[in-house]
């Protein structure tokens, strides 16, 4: 029986793939299947490539300080 070392502590490299199986609308099924055609991509790099823009864009700055957004001065409304 193999053990899945990552639930025991020990960390792996992350560079390996590990196989999913999802559920999804048809709609995205059929989209993902015009994508494949139209790039000449699989449906596996084609998802991929979005889980991997998804993840980047949440490990993005969290406040608008971090995103280097100045505040404008504060309008006492009272």
């Amino acid at each position: 029986m193999l053990v899945d070392k990552w639930l025991y502590g020990e960390k792996k490299t992350g560079n390996e793939l590990k196989e999913m199986k999802v559920k999804v609308p048809l709609e995205y099924h059929i989209k993902l299947h015009g994508l494949k055609l139209l790039s000449n991509q699989s449906i596996s790099k084609s998802v991929e490539t979005a889980l991997q823009k998804y993840f980047a864009e949440l490990e993005g700055p969290h406040t608008l300080e971090e995103a280097g957004v100045v505040a404008g001065p504060r309008i006492d409304r009272s």
